[in-house]
Formats: structure tokens, sequence, C-alpha cells
């Protein structure tokens, strides 16, 4: 790396990386927290509110980030984590010559191993389904979205 690069790094459990986003005003579009954590429910339920004549643009934030990362949309495309699409898009957001995201896990005395264990697969399927390359020796992906380089780390 050459001296003075940017480096963007994203450090936030997944249940607050929406959150943080809105606070710290670096993702693509004004985000208000969605009801789950996965995209299937949620674009249904919005879907069906725009289908009633009830004004809303989730279904148009969903299809957004499922086109920004995505080719050709599957079904189960929609069992993924909307926090993760978010994310890997608002790390992009941010100018810099390495862009991070970082998964930290919090184990407090309130963690549940078999939700961290469930959680971790789900972040492994997200860059499986991207087709994002494994770094050896670690838990972390390298992938393009965007034209962009992201390293994933997960702790």
């Amino acid at each position: 790396m050459e001296t003075g690069a940017n480096l963007c790094v994203l450090a936030a459990p997944i249940s607050a990386v929406a959150d943080l986003f809105s606070v710290a005003k670096t993702a693509p579009a004004k985000h208000t927290k969605l009801q789950t954590e996965f995209l299937r429910a949620d674009y249904l339920k919005a879907k069906s509110k725009v289908l009633n004549g009830i004004p809303t643009k989730a279904p148009e934030r969903i299809e957004n980030l499922l086109l920004r990362h995505f080719k050709i949309i599957e079904p189960s495309t929609f069992d993924l984590r909307y926090q993760l699409l978010y994310a890997t898009v608002g790390t992009l957001a941010v100018e810099a010559d390495i862009s991070i995201l970082l998964v930290l896990v919090f184990k407090t005395t309130s963690y549940r191993k078999e939700l961290g264990i469930l959680n971790h697969q789900d972040y492994s399927r997200f860059f499986q389904t991207l087709n994002a390359l494994r770094l050896p020796h670690s838990d972390g992906w390298k992938v393009t979205i965007d034209g962009k380089w992201l390293f994933a780390l997960h702790s």
C-alpha cells in the first residue's frame, strides 16, 4: 500500500450495521430499519404495501441493492441478510483505496452460541453467493462489487 492511501474500515456487530450507516451518513440512500434480517419477508411486506397504494421505497431500495450485487437474481437471493447487502454497498460508498468490512461478534453474558453459529453461516453463505474469494488462513473474503474490491473479515 502506498503512503497516504485511503482506508475505509467499517467495524460493527452485524445487527447494528444499518443503524451505524444511518448515523454516519455514509450509506448510498436514506435508510429506515427494516423489520426482519432477511430480504424475503421485508420485500414481500413492502411490495404488498405498494400494490395496495401505500407509498414506500423499501422494495426499490432492496431491488437496487440486489442489482448492485448480482447480475442474475435467484429466488434464493432473498434468503440473504439485508444488513450484509447494505453494509457492503455502504462501505464501498466511502471513497477509499482499500475497503474493509469488519464484522465483530461481541460475546456478552447474553451471547447465544447457537445463534452465533447461524449468524456466521449466513455471513459465509452471503459471500459464497457473491462468488467471493476466500482469504487463506482467515475468516475473510475478497469480492468485487460495483467494480470495487471489498475485503470482509469476521471476528
